[in-house]
C-alpha cells in the first residue's frame, strides 16, 4: 500500500475535516514540507518508517506545482474528498443507546435493601455510666459549694455598632458592552520581506500604497503590497520573501490612544482560531496581517464576527 494511502486512512481516522487536518499538519509558515510530512508519519502512523527518499516522494505525491511545498489547495486536492464534512459522523462510530437497567443482586427478592458499613468515622455511642450508689438514675454529682456564678450580659447598646462605624455598601455600576470594532479586510495581497538590518528602505517598498517598515537589531522588516515586489533573483543577497498576506484593518478606534486591550479583543479571537498574525501600527488605526491561503482568512473573518465585530471587505 502506498505511504499516501496509508496517511490518508489514519487522517480520516483521527480527523474530521480537512481543514482540521490541514491546522494540525502545517509548519509555522503555512505550507508542508518534506520535515512536515516526516513529523505527521512519526505522529500519526507510527509503524511506518520511512526514509527521507520515501519521504520525498510522499511530498511529491501531494505538490502538484512542483514547488518543493504543498500549500492547502494542494493538500485538500490529494486527499479528494478523503475526509468527512464536521457535520459527518465518522465510520464506525457506534449510536448512542440507552443505558440498560440495573438488575438486582442474585438471592434478592423484592424492594431493594441498603446494607451500610459501619464507618470508621462515626462517632461511638458512650455506653451509660454506672449509677452512684444509693442515687437514682440520671441524679447530678454534687454542687460546688457558694451561689452560683452567672455570666455578665452586655447591655445592647454595647453589642450594636452606632451608625458612623457600619461600612458602606457599595454596588459596581454595570459595564456597558464593548463598542464593534470597524474591521475591513484590505484588498491588496501583500508581502512580507525580510532584509540586512543596515539595508536601507528600497524605493519600490516605499512608494507602495501600503507600507510599513521595522528595523531591529537583527533585521529589516517590510510589508507591503506583493505586486510592488521585485522577483527573487533582482532582490539583495539574503534577503527572504514570503508572499500571499492580507491586511485587517480596524478603523477609527473609539477613543483612540486611550482605549485599552483593542489589540488584545483582536488577537485573543484569533489566538484561539490557531490563525498566526503579524502587526502593523498607525496613528489612528491598527492592521492585522493574515495568510491569504484559504483557510486562516476565513477562520480569522469569522472568529471577530462571533465577537460581534462590523467585519468587511474593500
Amino acid at each position: 500500500m502506498a505511504a499516501e494511502t496509508v496517511l490518508n486512512e489514519k487522517l480520516h481516522e483521527r480527523f474530521s475535516s480537512t481543514t482540521a487536518a490541514w491546522i494540525a499538519l502545517r509548519s509555522g509558515h503555512g505550507y508542508l514540507d518534506v520535515d512536515g510530512f516526516g513529523r505527521a508519519v512519526h505522529k500519526y502512523v507510527p509503524g511506518l518508517a520511512l526514509g527521507q527518499d520515501e519521504l520525498c516522494d510522499l511530498l511529491r505525491a501531494y505538490d502538484s506545482d512542483g514547488d518543493g511545498r504543498v500549500s492547502f489547495a494542494e493538500f485538500a486536492a490529494a486527499l479528494d474528498g478523503a475526509l468527512p464534512s464536521a457535520a459527518t459522523p465518522r465510520a464506525g462510530a457506534r449510536p448512542a443507546t440507552a443505558p440498560a437497567p440495573s438488575t438486582p443482586r442474585s438471592g434478592r427478592t423484592g424492594a431493594a435493601e441498603t446494607e451500610r458499613a459501619p464507618s470508621h468515622f462515626s462517632t461511638p455511642r458512650k455506653s451509660p455510666e454506672p449509677h452512684a450508689a444509693g442515687k437514682p438514675a440520671g441524679a447530678l454529682a454534687q454542687p460546688l459549694k457558694g451561689p452560683p456564678r452567672t455570666p455578665p450580659r452586655l447591655s445592647s447598646a454595647a453589642t450594636e455598632l452606632p451608625s458612623s462605624s457600619r461600612a458602606p455598601q457599595r454596588r459596581t455600576p454595570p459595564q456597558p458592552p464593548p463598542a464593534r470594532l470597524p474591521i475591513r479586510v484590505l484588498a491588496p495581497s501583500l508581502a512580507l520581506c525580510r532584509l540586512a538590518a543596515d539595508a536601507p528602505i528600497p524605493g519600490w517598498a516605499s512608494s507602495s500604497a501600503f507600507f510599513s517598515a521595522t528595523r531591529s537589531a537583527d533585521e529589516l522588516a517590510l510589508l507591503c503590497v506583493a505586486d510592488d515586489v521585485p522577483p527573487d533573483d533582482a532582490l539583495p543577497s539574503g534577503a527572504r520573501v514570503e508572499r500571499g498576506w492580507r491586511a485587517l484593518r480596524v478603523g477609527r478606534v473609539p477613543d483612540g490612544f486611550d482605549a485599552a486591550g483593542v489589540l488584545a479583543r483582536v488577537a485573543a479571537p484569533l489566538a484561539a482560531a490557531h490563525v498566526p498574525v503579524v502587526c502593523a501600527s498607525a496613528l489612528d488605526s491598527l492592521c492585522v496581517c493574515v495568510r491569504d491561503d484559504g483557510v486562516d482568512l476565513q477562520l480569522a473573518c469569522e472568529a471577530l464576527s462571533r465577537e460581534g465585530n462590523n467585519v468587511g471587505y474593500d
